[in-house]
């Protein structure tokens, strides 16, 4: 019986890393003058849009009705959390326009690189070609639109890559001679068993492109550390050994201590910039990375792009931060990545802060270090602070719908006024905020409630709050609506923009009923400035979540002599109208507040409802 013919990818496409090229076919866009102007979004393709919410009669979903949508069979909403809804690229370009009007600069998209075909994976993070965007998203003919219609806007598009790991593409051999998917880290390496097939299935030979991985230099088994799974203390691997060479769960860690390995990921990615236009790369898990590592495929990847026009390619990475250690201690990373992802430190002490439990110092002093004052974080890097909805508890003790989207709009307002640049996960501005809090005994982990913290957006068959066939594209919605105005705030080319992206960053000292003027305690007025030049832009939140607070607050002399006003440019509880269009609605909204001089200082007195906000120049 003759052997079965070996179904190759398409001969038209490249097989192998050497078969790439690195010439752009045409002109390459430019990157950014300065990523500090810059707003993110990210989005899981898979979960945002498929772009046929109305050709499909989904209607909008109703937030005042919310059983209208209510899903019929659970066990169905619950197997679809774990497969693929049908997000698309030509999806995310569908909605440019509601991304745009949220002041959105930047797309952030989970990765998009063809996964196993029986399963999405990790929401993309296994790979099993690297050289095809997933045919399940579109083509790269769909990913080079969607970069050429994101720079018409004059919007940036930065990719999430893959450097240390493949997906589960290969099995083990155990002590009994079988193949496992995964083995218990050890410090040796353990014999590769064979290759995955399309059924998922071991085989020895991978026989069509569905099999094993691509491109053919990833068929050889000793480009692996092969050393089995790290063990896991909550999020962080028990050893060092284990962080360095150990797999994610069953995701298959490259050896890229080979010079070999690393020489063929440089040029892996260097194709992508030319086939994408893409103006940055996020770099999952660089962390475990030993710097020399990291400084040279950052250095290569930093040259290349140079050599395209983008000298200002963003490369965005974790940096090693250690326990209680302030973020601006983390030198482990100096000089390697550009910009440095903040998502637990910013995350944990806003949620504390805006339930009224923090001390407003112990916020302040994230941003004490002056080489963080613009935005900046030391040694030419930024810092990106990404504000996951899913891990504030926003819900907790408020008493109404109404009370939760404000308390969230306030979270996305701060954002987007700290010297940092920000970054919204989807969904954040629609308040979504079910997901695994609904579903119990889901267990944790990749394929635990995590997965049901994602729900799609368009109206597929895990909708947000266990709903099906409705989308959440709301532009009336309230949370949106604040964001949105706060967002074309920053991202706008005036000096308030520039104030609120460049600026200075100074808290204010503040006076309850006349008494000292300080920084007061959890559940008092709040307020900080940035300085940009000759412009001032105050933000004042009410960290209280129940009553209404008023404070005077200090602000610059030398700009605001007594008599003069602050306009308001912002206030959370502003009509609908008015967050839409402020100048038309200033006649019925407050609009300005008198600056007065108390002890030398120059002042403003303005009170806020709960879980109130304020901008004001």
């Amino acid at each position: 019986m003759s052997a079965p013919a070996l179904r190759i990818p398409d001969p038209k496409k490249p097989r192998r890393l050497a078969d790439l090229s690195l010439e752009a076919s045409s002109t390459m866009s430019s990157s950014p003058s300065d990523w500090r102007d810059q707003f993110f979004y990210f989005l899981l393709p898979d979960r945002f849009s498929d772009g046929r919410e109305h050709a499909a009669n989904r209607p909008l979903f109703d937030r005042h009705h919310p059983t209208h949508a209510r899903i019929r069979d659970r066990a169905a909403w619950i197997g679809a959390a774990r497969r693929c809804n049908g997000g698309t690229l030509s999806g995310i370009r569908s909605k440019l326009d509601y991304l745009q009007n949220l002041g959105i600069s930047t797309l952030w998209l989970g990765p998009i690189w063809k996964q196993r075909r029986e399963t999405l994976g990790d929401f993309g993070y296994g790979i099993q070609n690297f050289l095809e965007v997933d045919p399940r998203f579109g083509s790269v003919a769909d990913l080079r639109v969607l970069a050429d219609s994101v720079h018409e806007r004059g919007m940036y598009l930065i990719l999430d890559i893959i450097l240390t790991h493949t997906g589960n593409n290969w099995f083990y051999r155990d002590e009994h001679g079988q193949g496992r998917d995964s083995m218990p880290f050890k410090e040796t390496r353990y014999e590769f068993a064979g290759w995955r097939n399309a059924q998922g299935e071991c085989v020895p030979k991978i026989m069509d492109a569905d099999a094993g991985v691509w491109p053919e230099e990833l068929q050889d088994p000793s480009w692996y550390t092969r050393n089995g799974c790290m063990e896991m203390s909550g999020n962080r691997a028990t050893t060092e050994p284990a962080l360095e060479r150990g797999d994610l769960a069953d995701l298959k860690e490259l050896d890229l201590h080979q010079e070999q390995i690393l020489t063929a990921m440089i040029r892996l990615w260097c194709h992508w910039i030319v086939r994408s236009d893409c103006d940055g790369f996020r770099i999952d898990t660089l962390r475990p990375l030993p710097p020399e590592v990291t400084h040279r495929f950052c250095a290569e990847i930093r040259q290349f792009a140079g050599s395209l026009g983008k000298e200002e390619f963003l490369l965005l990475g974790e940096g090693k931060q250690q326990p209680g250690a302030p973020w601006h201690g983390m030198a482990e990373t100096q000089d390697l990545a550009d910009a440095v992802l903040d998502h637990g430190e910013l995350v944990e002490n806003l949620d504390e802060l805006l339930a009224g439990n923090l001390h407003p110092q112990r916020f302040f002093a994230m941003f004490d270090n002056p080489a963080h004052a613009s935005g900046v974080a030391g040694g030419g890097r930024y810092r990106v602070m990404f504000l996951d909805h899913r891990d504030l508890d926003i819900s907790a003790g408020t008493a109404s719908r109404e009370e939760r989207y404000q308390r969230l709009a306030q979270a996305e307002g701060v954002l987007l006024t700290l010297p940092c640049l920000p970054a919204l996960h989807f969904g954040a501005e629609q308040a979504l905020l079910s997901g695994g809090s609904g579903v119990p005994g889901l267990g944790s982990g990749r394929d635990g409630a995590d997965r049901f913290q994602r729900e799609a957006m368009f109206g597929g068959p895990f909708g947000p709050f266990e709903t099906e066939g409705c989308h959440f594209f709301d532009t009336t919605h309230p949370t949106y609506l604040r964001t949105a105005l706060i967002g074309r705030l920053r991202t706008g080319g005036d000096g308030v923009g520039l104030a609120l992206r460049r600026g200075q960053f100074f808290p204010r000292e503040t006076s309850v009923l006349h008494g000292p003027f300080i920084i007061h305690d959890a559940g008092e007025l709040m307020a900080w400035s940035r300085l940009f030049r000759n412009q001032e832009v105050l933000v004042v939140i009410n960290t209280h979540t129940h009553q209404i607070r008023g404070a005077e607050i200090t602000i610059d002399a030398g700009l605001h002599p007594p008599g003069s006003t602050l306009r308001y440019l912002y206030r959370s509880d502003w009509s609908p109208e008015a967050l839409r269009d402020p100048q038309q609605a200033a006649e019925s909204q407050p609009n300005h507040e008198n600056v007065s001089e108390r002890h030398g200082r120059a002042i403003v007195h303005l009170s806020l409802p709960p879980n109130g906000m304020a901008l004001l120049t």
